[in-house]
């Protein structure tokens, strides 16, 4: 829990500190905060029982935010990827070291045959090269881009 609190009051005042609430509602934020709280809260399980730990709200309502809520994300990427941007070209400019753009692909596969999982139906799942089994794995495609600069790493797009 001290590192559920801890990680709340870093992330809330990065947050605060690159404005969001003059873009965003803060019901937004708010929704925002609980989810990002419980994903980095220890043991979480991708379960949005996870949000109602961490929220005033009841879980239901977070993931009806998530689900069908109207808001508009390409403003918090936006947001997010110029934040990105500056941390990256301030510690360039203070270091003098090179900037990384890495571009990492991670599999998600299916790992049970339909007929035994709980939930059989996999959207836009589609067969990928496994780098890791050296052959095509079927499942789901993260791409991510990373911008690294002396030792400092940060998720610029998924």
């Amino acid at each position: 829990m001290n590192n559920s609190i801890h990680q709340s009051e870093t992330i809330y005042n990065m947050l605060k500190k690159i404005n969001l609430a003059e873009k965003l509602s803060k019901l937004y934020i708010s929704h925002i905060m609980t989810i990002m709280i419980a994903i980095f809260s220890i043991g979480y399980h991708s379960k949005t029982v996870n949000f109602e730990t961490h929220s005033v709200h009841h879980r239901t309502t977070t993931a009806h935010f998530l689900n069908k809520g109207k808001w508009d994300e390409t403003i918090l990427e936006h947001i997010l990827k110029e934040e990105v941007c500056k941390l990256i070209y301030k510690e360039t400019q203070c270091t003098g070291k090179t900037v990384y753009l890495i571009i990492d692909d991670t599999i998600f596969s299916k790992t049970k045959p339909s007929s035994k999982a709980k939930h059989p139906i996999i959207e836009d799942a589609y067969f990928h090269f496994s780098h890791l089994k050296k052959k095509s794995d079927y499942g789901h495609q993260a791409t991510a881009v990373m911008l690294s600069c002396n030792g400092i790493t940060l998720n610029y797009a998924i």
